[in-house]
């Protein structure tokens, strides 16, 4: 039997194990394929701009509505180019920008099925539209959150966070080359927020400025078995005991010698690290006395 000579659900099934990418690329094959599998298409959607997320934003309302249930994944992330001199700006004009947050906005409110969110610029976003916090406060289904740039709106969100998601990433401040740069605050202050995830196991803390100090951090996240930091490892080490840690910048044999001390963090299993200057610093010389010390 040919494939073509399946029935629609049957199809659906076998298409629904492919990812996005293959899906997308299969919509191109047959008229029938792309009436089922343009579903699958669109589960994972990465946007790579401003303007592509907007644009990606008025095609989903406005000429797929149909799609929306089927949105499961949303990393809407926002790379400039940059060049010795100068960052190049993408938008430089008040109005454009509250304009595309208020389109974001709209999606995010019709998507109900969405299980994993990645937006940067969460802080700047939401002060041009507030309803932005109130729309992911109020997602139910979220098993990974993503948000760079804290500040008090993005704080707000997550204290009244619905959803108990098993994976979160947090950047704290990444510099914003437009025109409200210097002028939204960027501070996070657990104290009065009594904000808890006891439900996140995997945490990745990206940009640590503007943050408070790791132990009320462990207070904030306490169930960590997966930890990724990018400086300071043994602080995060001592508060959060986890059983995984991946250091993306690459540490000094003392502080590899210190993260393998089983006093330090008896749980301790694995150890990812960078490896840029792997050779330079001559790990394969400690990895014998590593070994013997774990």
């Amino acid at each position: 039997m040919r494939i073509q000579n399946l029935n629609e659900d049957i199809l659906d099934n076998v298409f629904a194990h492919l990812s996005s990418r293959d899906a997308r690329k299969l919509c191109s094959v047959t008229r029938m394929f792309y009436a089922i599998a343009r579903r699958h298409a669109i589960r994972d959607v990465n946007t790579s701009g401003f303007r592509q997320t907007v644009k990606f934003c008025d095609w989903m309302i406005h000429d797929s509505p149909d799609l929306l249930p089927c949105l499961w994944s949303l990393r809407f992330e926002f790379h400039y180019a940059t060049t010795a001199e100068s960052y190049k700006v993408e938008i430089d004009e008040e109005e454009e920008y509250e304009s595309g947050a208020s389109r974001i906005a709209e999606l995010l409110q019709r998507v109900s099925n969405l299980r994993v969110l990645a937006l940067h610029e969460a802080e700047l976003l939401m002060a041009y539209e507030p309803r932005i916090a109130t729309i992911i406060a109020s997602l139910h289904r979220l098993q990974e959150l993503e948000l760079h740039d804290i500040g008090s709106r993005v704080l707000d969100a997550l204290h009244c966070l619905q959803s108990t998601p098993d994976k979160m990433v947090l950047a704290g401040y990444t510099q914003w080359q437009s025109f409200a740069s210097a002028f939204i605050p960027r501070r996070w202050s657990v104290a009065p927020m009594n904000i808890y995830f006891p439900s996140v196991h995997a945490l990745s803390l990206q940009d640590r400025r503007h943050f408070p100090g790791t132990d009320q951090l462990a207070s904030v996240v306490p169930n960590v078995v997966q930890l990724e930091v990018a400086v300071h490892p043994l602080q995060a080490m001592e508060h959060f005991q986890p059983v995984a840690v991946t250091v993306t910048m690459p540490p000094g044999y003392g502080h590899l010698r210190m993260l393998f001390a089983h006093d330090r963090n008896p749980r301790l299993r694995y150890v990812t690290t960078g490896d840029f200057y792997l050779p330079k610093l001559g790990l394969y010389d400690w990895l014998p006395q590593l070994q013997g010390m774990w």
